[in-house]
């Protein structure tokens, strides 16, 4: 396949930006002949890959002319350039804040006119009054129109006896003091999952001011503090709750800014069940319900679907689950929506011991992904274990032996953790008459074994003997 940068550029632009780049590009007058008709000749064929080739393009644009390696290149090259900066002016176009900065920065360089200082007193004074959603860019706006009237009273003798030298540090302060409590967060959490240990320069003092109540009147530095507490093991509960009331009323925050702060609060949840504090369960799934209510998301994860279907059905939540799985199945993307929705509901039906119902799903769903088949049938061996089919269940068996055996897709530590699974349910299924002794030993090697699906639900079973 030819490797053509502009092509693989246009094809990663969503549909809107290229109709907006189309728009751009054909009215532009310094567009070159040339140019133009290789981009429309892209544009128009770019689900046609066997069109955009260099010779077929080349044609478009040269007709009869030899082909010249050389040129096409170099005319390439020259397009990608041209599409590069007209991306920037749609971006500038999407980015408000950003167009209001460059253009008082342009009128700042102007000698001796009054469109400046109106332009700044209108952003200025819209900036104070506007009910925007808060992030760290509206942070970073309001230091940087500070910034640019700061330049502009330097760089302007008649402006000297007036300054904004207070306002541009307090500005200033706000940005520097969030930006480095986002990153103590963030490395704090890093070195909780990872590898990763690093020390940050000032930050005791980065800490204190952050702890001044001035401060604290800004709601993200107010909570990235707490997160940086909860991480740190400073005052755990009284902090965790008070994060968990303030998400619940937070409405000012941008939706972008508010999921990285849901997500160090899941984190902290998971590392404290991981501790064996059972109770964060219940927490989780409070969180997980606070989040779909503050969050609008439009493509949902599959990652979180899953798991918040998961610790919905742990915590014998059987409505939401039923709930959650049809209305946000409906936001996860369209690949991953018809087996998603099929597999938790036949899981929320085996947990409502409908059995029949649960195996008749996943019977009637046909999908080639490996991580559903094997997650399917998974399912399917604990649904006929809890039907006491085990006649049933010792062909199943087999057949899923098979299926890992011949599988190419699965790695080697995939195979074993099948293998391990499917061994280990065989021996379940002759426990019932087995000795005391015989039950510990069995549970020492189910609890020595890494990585086994369903261990907790093997270990219950094991229990009931």
């Amino acid at each position: 396949m030819q490797n053509i940068k502009i092509i693989e550029l246009l094809n990663k632009i969503p549909i809107s930006d290229i109709e907006r780049l189309n728009e751009l590009i054909n009215s532009s007058k310094q567009t070159k002949t040339d140019l133009l008709v290789l981009y429309n000749g892209i544009v128009s064929n770019i689900t046609l890959p066997q069109k955009n080739t260099k010779e077929y393009l080349w044609n478009a644009v040269y007709k009869k002319q030899p082909f010249n390696d050389n040129h096409f290149r170099k005319l390439c090259f020259e397009l990608l350039q041209f599409v590069d900066r007209t991306l920037a002016l749609i971006q500038l176009e999407k980015n408000n804040d950003a167009h209001k900065l460059m253009t008082l920065e342009y009128f700042s360089t102007l000698p001796n006119n009054n469109f400046y200082e109106d332009k700044w007193n209108k952003i200025k004074t819209a900036t104070q009054q506007e009910n925007s959603l808060l992030n760290s860019q509206k942070v970073f706006f309001e230091y940087s129109i500070e910034l640019i009237q700061y330049d502009y009273l330097i760089n302007n003798a008649a402006k000297s006896k007036t300054n904004n030298i207070s306002s541009t540090s307090e500005t200033l302060d706000q940005y520097y003091v969030l930006q480095k409590l986002k990153l103590l967060c963030h490395s704090i959490n890093e070195s909780k999952f990872t590898n990763y240990n690093a020390q940050f320069a000032f930050q005791d003092i980065i800490i204190g001011m952050a702890e001044n109540t001035t401060f604290r009147k800004n709601l993200l530095i107010d909570l990235y503090l707490d997160i940086y507490y909860l991480l740190n093991g400073i005052e755990s509960s009284k902090t965790f709750l008070s994060l968990k009331k303030k998400l619940e009323t937070l409405y000012s925050i941008d939706h972008n800014e508010l999921r990285i702060v849901f997500q160090y609060v899941i984190n902290y949840c998971i590392i404290e069940l991981n501790k064996g504090k059972n109770n964060f369960e219940s927490e989780l799934f409070d969180i997980y319900k606070t989040y779909i209510k503050q969050i609008d998301d439009k493509i949902f994860s599959p990652f979180r679907y899953k798991n918040i279907i998961n610790i919905s059905l742990k915590q014998k939540q059987f409505d939401f689950a039923s709930f959650f799985i049809d209305e946000y199945g409906k936001k996860l993307p369209k690949i991953n929506q018809q087996t998603s929705i099929a597999f938790n509901k036949a899981k929320l039906q085996y947990e409502l011991k409908n059995y029949d119902t649960a195996i008749s799903i996943l019977q009637n769903v046909k999908n080639d992904d490996l991580t559903f088949n094997l997650s399917s049938k998974v399912l399917l061996v604990k649904t006929f274990y809890e039907k006491k089919e085990f006649q049933f269940l010792e062909s199943f068996l087999e057949s899923f032996r098979i299926f890992v055996l011949r599988n190419k897709e699965m790695n080697t530590a995939s195979k074993k953790i099948h293998h391990d699974f499917i061994k280990i349910i065989h021996r379940l299924m002759k426990m019932e008459f087995a000795s005391n002794k015989e039950i510990e030993s069995f549970k020492t090697k189910i609890n020595t074994t890494e990585n086994l699906p369903d261990k907790a639900w093997i270990l219950e079973k094991l229990d009931a003997f």
